[in-house]
């Protein structure tokens, strides 16, 4: 690939990130090739990058990305056990979840990509974080507006208002206090895996699963040290499998709705079928240097992903007035 071929040089985020811009354009030309009408081509979003030993020392990595659309990067940090997002406000103020606001492929122009939010990214990371790049399938339902959760709950000054109009009151702190809300849920979300000790093989599926006579898939626990007391960090096979399987809960309402009623729209009332159905693509991946026969074969994590799908529970909607009638689609 063009990547394996010509990242090794580079060895700084400047150098990085022409790397990273070439294998932008080289992508789109390959979208474009071959068609006798350009617009024949389809589009997509995307989101990549390199994870790469710095000279200031061993634990040292740096974390160049290139974002384009509104896929979503986080670093969840080994010794604080905090997340932080790497590509802030992709979508605008706004949040509007139907304009990812950039994508490859034809779309503007002669079929020249869309890059109103292409980004290169740079954040340092440490040997043991975990990196998180994950698309809209999954962050969306992270955010509290697609769950039903009203600005005044986060932030006393919006009463009354929707995001839509707090966003619009306060575009700054509407849109933080929706980023925030979402760290937080991740944070949760990987940090169940952080109270569980090595016995407790499927926690990441939740409770009930212990006396489960289901088939268990062993769970590698990596033990770290926080503030002197023993804590246990995650797998990247296992923040794939619970971010699915917390997709399939979230979205349970919504899709029951929508299996029992195949001719009607869903209601645009996210209290009582919260969550957004979309393309779920997760990637996690552990910073450091590890020998090849570390690395999990593709099957065990195709394994836990399945194994979350089939023991996936809904999380209870919130309480709310009489439905909404207004419908809504999924962006």
């Amino acid at each position: 690939s063009h990547m394996s071929l010509n990242h090794a040089g580079a060895k700084d985020p400047r150098e990085m990130g022409r790397v990273l811009l070439d294998a932008l354009s080289t992508a789109h030309n390959a979208i474009i090739a071959g068609k006798n009408n350009v617009w024949d081509a389809g589009t997509t979003t995307l989101l990549g990058g390199v994870i790469y030993p710095l000279a200031t020392g061993e634990q040292d990595f740096g974390l160049s990305l290139l974002a384009i659309g509104d896929c979503k990067g986080y670093v969840y940090c080994h010794k604080t056990h905090k997340v932080r997002e790497v590509t802030r406000n992709s979508r605008g103020v706004n949040g509007d979840a139907s304009d990812p606001g950039g994508r490859l492929g034809p779309y503007v122009g002669n079929g020249q990509p869309d890059l109103r939010n292409l980004a290169l990214l740079y954040e340092r990371v440490e040997a043991g974080d975990l990196v998180i790049l994950c698309s809209d399938g999954v962050h969306d339902n992270l955010d509290p507006a697609m769950l039903g959760i009203d600005p005044e709950d986060l932030v006393p000054d919006f009463a009354g208002m929707t995001w839509d109009q707090a966003c619009e009151c306060n575009p700054e702190l509407g849109t933080a206090a929706r980023a925030v809300f979402a760290r937080k849920r991740l944070e949760a979300l990987v940090g169940k895996q952080l109270e569980k000790t090595l016995s407790d093989e499927a926690a990441i599926y939740g409770e009930q699963l212990a006396t489960s006579t289901a088939p268990r898939v062993p769970i590698p626990y990596t033990a770290t040290s926080t503030a002197g007391k023993g804590a246990f960090m995650p797998t990247p096979e296992q923040v794939v499998a619970m971010a699915t399987e917390y997709c399939l809960r979230v979205t349970e309402t919504s899709r029951q709705f929508m299996e029992e009623h195949p001719r009607e729209m869903l209601p645009k009332d996210y209290k009582r079928y919260p969550g957004k159905m979309d393309h779920t693509t997760c990637i996690a991946v552990r910073v450091g240097v590890l020998p090849d026969q570390q690395v999990p074969p593709p099957k065990e994590a195709f394994d836990l992903i399945e194994l979350a799908k089939a023991h996936a529970q809904p999380i209870p909607a919130a309480p709310a007035p009489a439905a909404d009638t207004t419908a809504r689609t999924s962006g």
